[in-house]
């Protein structure tokens, strides 16, 4: 196996936090809901000493069934200023030698305060009730910041963003497939839409040149980004309008990749584009904070959330669990726009991560601010691995439209046990669809820990309508044991299930995992043709696709591992098009034909039974 001894240090030192962490397996919860008086929403703002770029620089808090809001005033320089902050209603205000209650401010009074380095361990926090809807903030000098509500500042995007609608249901002839697709459940999904103009993206520098060809509105040549410049020249002078642009991911690095997007959402930031990204807070190294950090202290339109779980209730064994087994894990890069033809979405299995996109470190350009993957570290977090991976891209303007309002609902989820409304969906006039049976999509976003890990039942349901051919690519395969169960019941049934995962990786886990997957394959070669998958040029297989009959496909941040779906969020589109079905069905067989069994002498295969046995272990990986 391909795994050097820095590697396994860093994978042993994974193992221990996991062990650390669990303390029970993961036990499906029941559905929680924001609470009746409403949902503990947070922001971040972000503050430097030449402040902000606009002229009357506001920041839209959230306001979304708010009960209150908690806004962390996130210091970017390495010294103090001095701050004062005025509200239009009561307010607390959270600062070190404050005391647990923090300091009471009284409607249209300021109040100063101290605003720490950003070498601080604990920002200041301001608490605001409901009746509160504006604050003014200074700092610096002469620095300024409005604090409004977005239902006050931006009533529109507001309104989207509390939408709901009850889906059609399918009224059609009999065809379970149809029915599982159609079916309404604790997921949070949207209704379904025509799938409109689609491309699929199994080529890295393709998506990455689709990405900011979107951005710019100019073509971005192939041979430039294959250099790896992160200066490399960008045209905006044909640049579309958009109203708000999403980026989700595990990771989001301060790379050539990352410049380039970061390059990009400033422009578009700059002229008043709401800009909303999240990545998984504890995966994210202080070079990405300050170069994202930055922008949004740059342009406060420009939020940033960092991902980081926080289980309802006071349980520190549990509050140390989610810190493991509790990732963000969504991936989804959307913007929607007015003017026809603008609008994307791209949603699949990459990070953005230079090891999605480039071949080589060694091939890419380095600023001073960027990661340097060059250097050695003992920072797990730091590594570069070559994927291959796969995005779909989604350009029809209701389809986008539909997932960034569905974003925009787990944007303003309720910080204590971050939930979020069930079954959002957008309200938009839509023609009765129950009794289509192709060229529709769905997009579903699975909160395990808040929705009774719904997105498990989904998976269950389409593999129990599957008829002839059940076809899945993932980095990990062993499953839950009701999506095992399934997939046994389509085999005893007479339908072909096919598995590709791999067997190497460079990945820090990459011993445990790659050893699961051994085990799984071993257990199950006699009932399903399991293949390991290894792409050329040393890459590391990352895909994560699956195709039902050749009628239904997902494209999801889900693996077919136990924890994304017992324990990180996730997101996906399901498609009932045959079409796009076909399409990605011609990849997996690509796939295939460089497919091999999994040995039965695998070297580490004890390890994977092992775990087998230790279910919070196996929930883990």
């Amino acid at each position: 196996m391909r795994i050097s001894g820095l590697k396994r240090f860093r994978a042993f030192g994974v193992l221990a936090l996991v062990v650390l962490a669990g303390c029970a397996s993961q036990q499906p919860g029941e559905v929680q809901n924001v609470p009746p008086k409403g949902a503990v929403l947070e922001a971040q703002v972000f503050l430097s000493a030449r402040g902000p770029d606009l002229p009357n620089a506001r920041f839209d808090l959230p306001s979304l069934n708010a009960a209150e809001t908690r806004v962390a005033l996130v210091p970017m320089e390495p010294r103090a200023m001095a701050a004062a902050i005025e509200c239009d209603g009561p307010a607390r205000l959270h600062v070190a030698g404050a005391g647990a209650a923090g300091l009471f401010m009284r409607p249209g009074a300021a109040r100063s305060f101290n605003l720490p380095s950003r070498h601080e361990p604990i920002a200041p926090m301001l608490v605001l009730p409901t009746e509160t809807t504006r604050c003014n903030l200074t700092w610096g000098d002469g620095n300024s910041l409005d604090l409004v509500r977005e239902n006050g500042a931006s009533p529109a995007a507001a309104r989207i963003g509390a939408q709901r609608a009850t889906c059609p249901p399918y009224t059609g002839p009999d065809d379970a497939l149809a029915k599982a697709f159609f079916a309404e459940r604790d997921l949070a999904q949207t209704c379904p839409r025509p799938t409109g103009a689609f491309a699929l993206y199994p080529d890295e520098i393709e998506a990455l040149q689709l990405r900011l060809e979107r951005l710019t509105g100019a073509p971005v040549p192939r041979a430039a980004l294959e250099q790896g410049d992160p200066e490399m020249a960008l045209d905006f002078s044909q640049a579309p309008r958009f109203d708000e642009i999403v980026v989700s991911y595990l990771q989001v690095r301060a790379d050539v990749s990352g410049y380039l997007t970061a390059r990009a959402l400033a422009f578009h930031a700059a002229r008043g584009t709401k800009v909303r990204m999240i990545a998984h807070g504890p995966l994210t190294v202080p070079t990405d904070r300050r170069l994202f950090g930055a922008l949004a202290a740059k342009f406060p339109n420009f939020q940033i959330q960092y991902f980081d779980y926080h289980p309802r209730g006071f349980a520190p064994l549990r509050r140390l669990k989610a810190n493991v087994m509790n990732a963000h894990h969504m991936k989804v890069f959307a913007a929607t726009s007015a003017e026809p033809g603008a609008s994307f979405a791209l949603v699949g299995g990459r990070n953005l991560h230079d090891g999605f996109f480039f071949p080589s470190v060694d091939e890419l350009g380095k600023l001073p601010f960027l990661i340097d993957y060059d250097a050695f570290s003992l920072n797990p977090l730091q590594y570069f691995n070559k994927h291959e991976d796969f995005e779909i891209g989604l350009f029809d303007r209701h389809v986008v439209a539909d997932v960034v309002a569905h974003f925009d609902q787990f944007w303003n989820r309720d910080a204590a046990g971050a939930v979020m409304a069930r079954n959002p969906a957008p309200a938009r006039t839509m023609r009765p669809a129950g009794q289509v049976r192709d060229g529709l999509v769905r997009h579903f976003i699975s909160l395990p820990w808040a929705d009774g890990q719904a997105q498990e039942s989904l998976f269950v349901d389409l593999f129990d309508a599957a008829e002839r051919e059940i076809i899945i690519i993932s980095p990990f395969v062993y499953p839950t044991r009701a999506i095992d169960s399934a997939l046994l019941r389509a085999a005893e049934r007479g339908v072909k299930v096919r598995l590709l995962s791999r067997y190497v990786g460079e990945e820090p886990p990459s011993i445990f995992v790659n050893s699961m997957n051994a085990d799984y394959a071993d257990r199950r070669r006699d009932v399903f043709s399991i293949g390991a998958y290894e792409p050329s040029g040393g890459l590391t297989s990352h895909l994560k696709l699956f195709v039902v009959d050749e009628r239904l496909a997902i494209v999801t941040s889900t693996n077919l591992n136990r924890r994304s779906f017992v324990g990180d969020s996730e997101n996906g589109l399901v498609f009932l098009d045959s079409t796009v079905a076909r399409g990605i069905h011609a990849q997996l067989e690509q796939a295939s034909n460089r497919a091999r069994p999994f040995p039965p002498d695998f070297p580490t295969l004890w390890l994977g039974r092992l775990f087998d046995g230790i279910p919070f272990l196996v929930d883990l990986l």
